[in-house]
């Protein structure tokens, strides 16, 4: 159900179990985590922070590696019910993690579903569905402001349009945008005036006939990860992300900077 996170350092990945509800209605989600330990990757665990009704999905680490982030129906902290799902964070501590806090209320009082991401600094890039925005799922962008997130704004055309937008990967430094659109991969650069350039389509050489989603490149650029439901199953696929960088090049030599 996510695309696998690997921690910065590449010692610690994180990913989705989903579990058969014993009721009808949302299966559970579960986070499995995995660590490199002597050259080998330890058996896959249940997360300690995801049990009894604590779910979580799609886990996502700041490049710094000092927050990690994921989306939850847990309750909340005071106590009441979940109204949908959240985001959430905890902080690295020296003995694992902080305890889970939900961001705040400029983000959570929105419609939340499946994968979103995080830069250098914090800034949030997520999808969701309320009045005023393009399409049927847009892209939005909160700053994160002297420790709290931002009124979240809509990042506009031409990345958004009367199409579903969603399922964003920011780069570390906010210079390119992957997202689904429609279920096929797209690429988006920020240009010198901030703005977003025109999508481009990862073409047949990643999108495939079937569904594509959940972009994710690694920590070290080399590396884009990503769902797939080619073979009539969903399962993480990979392909190294040079392909990026080409395509900036390209964009560049048709558009050249006067």
């Amino acid at each position: 159900h996510c695309t696998a996170s690997f921690s910065p350092d590449g010692r610690e990945v994180y990913w989705n179990l989903m579990v058969e509800p014993r009721t009808p209605g949302y299966s559970i989600s579960r986070l499995l985590v995995s660590r490199l330990q002597d050259g080998r990757w330890t058996y896959p665990q249940i997360a300690p922070f995801t049990d009894g009704e604590r779910d979580a999905d799609v886990p996502f680490f700041t490049p710094d590696g000092k927050r990690l982030y994921f989306m939850s129906r847990r309750p909340m902290p005071s106590g009441t019910e979940s109204s949908g799902e959240h985001i959430w964070y905890m902080e690295r501590q020296k003995d694992g993690w902080s305890e889970a806090r939900p961001v705040d209320e400029a983000v959570n009082s929105l419609p939340h579903h499946w994968q979103f991401s995080v830069d250098k600094d914090y800034n949030l890039y997520f999808a969701t569905t309320i009045t005023g925005g393009l399409g049927g799922n847009d892209i939005y962008f909160s700053k994160f402001v002297k420790g709290r997130y931002a009124e979240p704004r809509n990042i506009g055309a031409p990345v958004n349009t009367s199409d579903r937008e969603e399922m964003p990967f920011i780069a570390p430094d906010g210079s390119y945008l992957l997202f689904a659109r429609e279920m096929d991969l797209y690429l988006s650069f920020r240009q010198t005036d901030g703005s977003w350039s025109e999508a481009v389509s990862l073409g047949p050489e990643i999108n495939s006939p079937a569904i594509d989603i959940c972009p994710m490149v690694s920590a070290d650029g080399k590396y884009l990860f990503f769902l797939s439901q080619r073979g009539g199953e969903s399962h993480t696929w990979w392909v190294e992300a040079r392909f990026i960088e080409a395509m900036k090049s390209q964009r560049y030599e048709q558009n050249p900077v006067k």
